[in-house]
Order: structure tokens, then sequence, then C-alpha cells
């Protein structure tokens, strides 16, 4: 038990080092203050729920972005990540707002190709959601999806997602 608080802890600590040295990223990130995990079930869940939510506002910004018509979806997907109680739950919110971006995505075939295998990645987690490699590949291919967003629609700003390192 002590160890999930270590991970909260660091991925904390990841995270704001990840956007002080952002440079051009914006001060706060797609998520806010949403991805606390607060109604986790079970301790060793919440650094996947807490991961599972910020990639899913970190898809309701690329899908925003690209087309302002999935934003009611993309949002509702966000805030489920936010609210969940298990990780399965968040990663499946996670996985849905993932397709939403990706559908969203079509102006530009290296945008749409980043947001196809955030989704990829995306439904990995969901099938596995206690899946420490799985959780950080999707994050990694979220990250670049929201790069190639960015490249393509000048937005949303540079985002960090941290790593889990354990599944507690």
């Amino acid at each position: 038990m002590r160890g999930i608080g270590s991970v909260v802890a660091v991925a904390a600590v990841m995270l704001c080092a990840g956007i002080g040295s952002a440079g051009s990223a914006s001060a706060e990130p797609p998520w806010g203050t949403h991805c606390k995990g607060a109604k986790a079930e079970a301790k060793k869940e919440k650094p996947f729920i807490i991961q599972a939510c910020q990639r899913a506002y970190s898809a309701k910004a690329r899908a925003i972005i690209a087309d302002d018509a999935t934003k009611t979806d993309a949002t509702t997907k966000a805030d489920a990540a936010a609210d969940a109680h298990t990780a399965d739950d968040a990663t499946d919110a996670a996985f849905e707002a993932a397709q939403l971006a990706a559908k969203a995505a079509t102006s530009s075939k290296v945008t749409a190709d980043a947001a196809v295998d955030a989704a990829e990645a995306a439904r990995a987690a969901r099938d596995e959601p206690m899946d420490v490699a799985l959780a950080n590949k999707a994050a990694e291919a979220e990250e670049k999806a929201v790069a190639a967003s960015r490249k393509a629609f000048g937005g949303p700003g540079q985002v960090k997602i941290p790593r889990l390192t354990s599944a507690g």
C-alpha cells in the first residue's frame, strides 16, 4: 500500500517537472485538476485510473481542436475517466475518448495516423487495465498524437503524461 502513495507522489513530481520544462506548453495540462482517482475502489488501481484519465482528457483536447462537433462526447468520456471507480472503467473511457479524437483527426494524414495509434494503444490498455507496460505505451502514443495535432492544428499544448513504474 505504501508503494502506491510513492507511485502517485512520483507521478505528481514528474508531471510538475514535465510542465515546467515544456517550454511552449501551457501551464495547465488538459486534465487540470480532474484526474485524482479519488473514487478508486482499490488503491492498487488508483495510478492506472489517474493515467487513463489523463489520456482521456488529452484525447478530448485533440478532439476539440480537430473537430468541435466531438467536443461534447469527448468531454463526457473524459469526465467518466475522472470519476472512475476502477481501472477498467477509466481505461474504457480513455479508449472511447481516443476513438473520438481519431475520428475527428481527418484533416491531416499524419494526425490521423497518430490518433489511430493512440486509439489502438488505448484499446490494448483497456483490454489489460492493470498492465503497466500497456498503460505506458498508451501514454506515449497519446503524447505523440498530441504532438501531431499541435503540428497540424496549432494545439493543444505539449502534454507529458507521467509513466507508471509498477502495479503497486
